[in-house]
């Protein structure tokens, strides 16, 4: 599986211990070296080297977490072989929830195996594009029409993860949607926090991850955000180049910075949506 990580050194790097390398986490249906490619690009320019990978769609998507936790550990045996940890401090960012699910099962690792109870001190901060996106009955559906053709597999795709949903929400205990929320809800590591999404995103409930934005800082994690009033799904960067450039480079040097957790609260400017508005529909009373 290590064929699926790709890394990427800037110009000059020479493993500076003292730069923290950042983990690309693609969203479902990107491509490595298509679509997250710019992005490795943009940071190496800056002085960053990178790691990018696009966990499968399958495996993103399954209501069995067992894939998505081999993934975590796949990466995290890429990043031991390139000898790239716990040497360096990483960065985690990630796109949609193909990249959540990752980070997700990165902080279930820290709190489950001893191997990797070191993780969150070699951890120097995050990144969220699109994301967590929140997730609402029929959200699977709607991601599935937004990377299938039309026709019978997307169909049939869709039918499965409805019937996984229902059958999930029969379990007694969380739903996998409440579980993940409340991982995003706890995720810290004191450790600087930044994200990236819009309003109008159909994909990402920008209202859901206002509240969560405004929740961490009560809790008195250290976070920024900025919502943009309308710009697509994992679409940031392209619809505003310099203004997600400054904000990502700036986060990424108040993580080179940063020697431990601090508790900002400062308000950044467009860090919410207003209105408290979602796209699609409200979720049920279990979600």
């Amino acid at each position: 599986m290590d064929t699926e990580f790709a890394l990427l050194e800037a110009p000059g790097d020479a493993a500076d211990v003292n730069k923290p390398l950042v983990v690309l986490m693609g969203w479902v249906g990107a491509q490595r070296d298509g679509a997250l490619l710019k992005y490795a690009e943009l940071l190496a320019a800056h002085g960053y080297s990178s790691i990018r990978s696009v966990q499968p769609t399958a495996t993103a998507f399954s209501p069995l977490p067992a894939g998505r936790r081999r993934w975590a550990l796949a990466m995290m045996a890429f990043l031991e072989q390139q000898a790239l940890w716990p040497q360096r401090r990483l960065v985690f960012y990630a796109f949609s929830n193909g990249g959540a699910f990752v980070v997700e099962q990165l902080m279930l690792l820290a709190e489950e195996d001893p191997k990797f109870a070191k993780l969150p001190q070699t951890v120097a901060g995050f990144v969220f594009d699109s994301a967590p996106a929140f997730m609402y009955l029929g959200a699977l559906q709607r991601v599935v029409h937004s990377i299938e053709p039309p026709g019978l597999l997307r169909s049939l795709k869709a039918a499965y993860y409805s019937a996984a949903a229902a059958a999930d929400r029969l379990h007694w205990g969380p739903t996998r949607a409440e579980a993940f929320w409340e991982h995003m809800q706890a995720l810290s590591w004191g450790r600087p926090m930044l994200y990236l999404y819009s309003c109008d995103d159909p994909l990402a409930h920008g209202a859901r991850i206002t509240e969560l934005v405004a929740e961490k800082r009560q809790r008195g994690q250290d976070v920024q955000a900025r919502c943009w009033d309308s710009s697509e799904h994992v679409g940031h960067l392209r619809r505003h180049k310099e203004e997600y450039t400054r904000l990502l480079l700036g986060h990424l040097a108040r993580c080179e910075a940063s020697a431990g957790g601090s508790s900002s609260h400062e308000q950044r400017p467009g860090g919410g949506c207003g209105g408290g508005q979602a796209a699609g529909p409200l979720p049920h009373a279990r979600l």
